[in-house]
């Protein structure tokens, strides 16, 4: 007595679990393949024009220095501006913090917590939730 699981599988099913071919989900009026067209190397130099090199040396002559030379200066100034103001500490609570040093942090870090936990507790004795001496 041999138990064949795949009696009862319909038909349908069983074309599910193999995946169909290409030429079935192509079908046949797929264009047919192109060959590669070799291509001859192109000489760029024949699409230059001479106008292009004569802005290239107006550019050159503003002001004496180059339009790069120019640009890559007032890229360092903002660089400059950006780095003076991240060296600046922030303003209020936060500036005090960052100029503590970790164990003044932690100092008040605890007295804060010890502050939180005895206003807590006089709120439940003051609303009668806890009482402390019975």
């Amino acid at each position: 007595m041999q138990d064949d699981p795949y009696v009862d599988v319909p038909d349908w099913l069983k074309q599910l679990q193999e995946p169909p071919s290409t030429e079935e989900l192509l079908g046949d009026d797929r264009p047919a393949a192109r060959e590669p067209i070799a291509e001859e190397p192109v000489d760029i130099s024949q699409f230059i024009v001479e106008e292009e090199v004569e802005e290239e040396t107006e550019l050159r002559a503003v002001g004496g220095e180059s339009l790069l030379d120019g640009l890559r200066e007032q890229a360092s100034d903002e660089l400059a501006e950006m780095d003076r103001l991240d060296r600046q500490p922030p303003k209020g609570l936060a500036g005090i913090v960052v100029g503590l040093s970790p164990m003044q942090r932690v100092i008040l870090s605890l007295l804060l917590f010890l502050d939180v936990t005895l206003l807590g507790c006089m709120c439940l004795v003051m609303t009668g939730r806890v009482v402390p001496f019975p």
